[in-house]
């Protein structure tokens, strides 16, 4: 596993106060990785395709000490996101999906 960090340059309020429905206009975010120790990132480092969603603040991915969905679980352990990306679409919380095709 890869231990690094991620940031985002985000162009908006760190605190929004709540939107009753859908927000209008866009938002840019850019994306990249640091490894926390790169010496130790092996030489067939491969990634994931990229799966992104917008959510209501009633969505929770994962929570410490419960066991994640089948999705999640199949990206961790094959790098497939496929089963993710169902479960995502068919949630009421998550608002809008985008993914790259493998």
């Amino acid at each position: 596993m890869l231990a690094g960090t991620m940031a985002m340059d985000m162009a908006m309020d760190p605190k929004p106060s709540p939107v009753p429905g859908p927000c209008s206009g866009s938002a840019i975010y850019s994306v990249y990785f640091e490894p926390a120790f790169p010496d130790m990132v092996p030489a067939n480092i491969h990634w994931s395709p990229p799966v992104v969603a917008a959510h209501s603040s009633d969505y929770t991915l994962f929570a410490t000490g419960s066991t994640v969905s089948p999705g999640l679980e199949e990206v961790a352990e094959t790098g497939a996101p496929g089963t993710l990306i169902g479960e995502l679409l068919s949630n009421g919380d998550v608002n809008h999906v985008v993914y790259a095709s493998a």
